[in-house]
C-alpha cells in the first residue's frame, strides 16, 4: 500500500469533523496515549524552547510512521474480514448479534470485556486497558459504546 493510501486510512480515522484537516485538538487526540494521566502530564508540561529539537521530530515522524502502518494493516484485516465472509457466508451483523448478547442494538465495556476474556481465557489485570483500545477505535461518538454503524464502518474496507 502506498504512503498516500495509508495517510488517506488516517485522515478516515482521526478528521472527526470530516473537513480534510487533522485540527489541534484531532492531532493532539492522535498522537498522545489513551491513558487520560498521561495525557495530563504530557499537556501540563512548560516549554523549555520555541522550536522542536531534532530528536523529538525523530521521534515524532516514527510516531506517524507508526500510525500509518497501524492503519495499513487494519485495511488489511478488514479486506480479511470481508473475504472471510463470503467463505463461510456470515454477515456483520450476525457477528454483531452474537457479540451484543443482550440484544441492546451496542455493545457495552461488558460486552467488549467477555469477548476478550473469551479469546484470552484468563482474566488479566491489563484487560481493561486493551477494552479501552477498542473503544478508542470503534467508538466514533464517544458515548462508550459501540453501535452497530459504528462497528460495520470500522469493518468495512476503505478502499473497495
Amino acid at each position: 500500500m502506498k504512503i498516500s493510501e495509508g495517510v488517506y486510512l488516517l485522515f478516515k480515522r482521526h478528521d472527526k469533523d470530516r473537513d480534510g484537516r487533522l485540527s489541534y485538538t484531532e492531532f493532539c487526540s492522535m498522537i498522545l496515549p489513551k491513558d487520560r494521566n498521561i495525557q495530563l502530564k504530557i499537556q501540563s508540561r512548560q516549554s523549555v524552547s520555541r522550536s522542536i529539537s531534532y530528536e523529538s521530530k525523530v521521534k515524532l515522524a516514527q510516531l506517524v510512521s507508526t500510525h500509518l502502518n497501524v492503519e495499513q494493516g487494519h485495511e488489511y484485516l478488514r479486506a480479511r474480514v470481508k473475504n472471510q465472509q463470503a467463505d463461510y457466508s456470515v454477515s456483520i451483523n450476525e457477528i454483531f448479534r452474537l457479540l451484543d448478547s443482550d440484544n441492546k442494538s451496542y455493545l457495552s465495556v461488558y460486552d467488549l470485556e467477555d469477548l476478550l476474556f473469551s479469546q484470552s481465557k484468563t482474566r488479566k489485570p491489563d484487560l481493561m486497558g486493551d477494552v479501552e483500545l477498542l473503544l478508542s477505535k470503534y467508538d466514533r461518538t464517544g458515548d462508550r459504546r459501540i453501535s452497530y454503524l459504528e462497528f460495520v464502518g470500522e469493518l468495512t474496507p476503505k478502499h473497495q
